[in-house]
């Protein structure tokens, strides 16, 4: 089966372009926490916003797929991880979608590594901030 990027503009195949992952839009989970629910909901709503198919309902979307040139690692982060900026697609989006910079990845990751430093107790002063 040849999966085929959803994005306006993108003509991107997978039978092409071989070294691309294609990521399904996210289904709405409706047997898991209210968080989880929750989170599913504004996500997949993101995504469809972000790739302009909002006339789609249901399972018409079930069978659509955002190549990785639409996020700036690649791929999408968890659905936990709604601060990353590749939790939704930014990139190269074929309308005036003001994307996401690298900035804004490099910011999120000194995040992480703050986060991480403070949870293992190694931070000094300047994790405080």
């Amino acid at each position: 089966m040849v999966n085929f990027c959803a994005v306006l503009g993108c003509s991107n195949r997978s039978n092409r372009e071989k070294d691309k992952g294609y990521y399904r839009i996210p289904a709405i989970v409706s047997r898991s926490k209210p968080k989880k629910q929750t989170l599913s909901v504004e996500r997949r709503a993101t995504w469809v916003a972000r790739i302009r198919l909002e006339d789609l309902v249901g399972d018409a979307t079930e069978f659509y797929r955002v190549c990785g040139d639409h996020y700036i690692s690649g791929e999408p982060s968890s659905i936990y991880d709604k601060t990353n900026p590749d939790w939704a697609p930014n990139q190269n989006l074929g309308h005036d979608f003001r994307g996401v910079s690298a900035s804004s990845q490099e910011r999120y990751e000194r995040a992480q590594e703050r986060s991480e430093k403070r949870r293992r107790g190694e931070c000094a002063i300047y994790c405080l901030t």
